[in-house]
């Protein structure tokens, strides 16, 4: 049985996601300045996904590198723009030093 995949035209971007941790009234304040991390995602047209099969846990390559869908958006709830959510799956071989 063939692996059923499907073709969807869009732009791949990334979101930067500050990650912050305020602790109020403990004993405690900690906060996180500066951190970040990058969601990947890819921006397409609602009609694209929509009766694809498109679902969340799939995988894509982009790059060599290996993506699990993690989530589908309806932009402003308009159903004219859908924004894929991404995670990339680290298999150890990207090492760099």
């Amino acid at each position: 049985m063939a692996t059923p995949f499907v073709t969807i035209l869009g732009i791949y971007h990334e979101v930067i996601a500050y990650i912050g941790i305020d602790m109020k009234n403990t004993t405690q304040v900690r906060e996180t300045v500066g951190k970040y991390k990058k969601q990947p995602r890819i921006l397409c047209l609602w009609k694209s996904i929509t009766g694809s099969g498109l679902r969340i846990g799939d995988y894509t390559m982009i790059n060599g590198k290996k993506f699990k869908v993690t989530g589908v958006t309806n932009v402003q709830e308009w159903s004219i723009i859908a924004d894929i959510s991404l995670e990339v799956i680290d298999d150890g071989s990207n090492v760099s030093l």
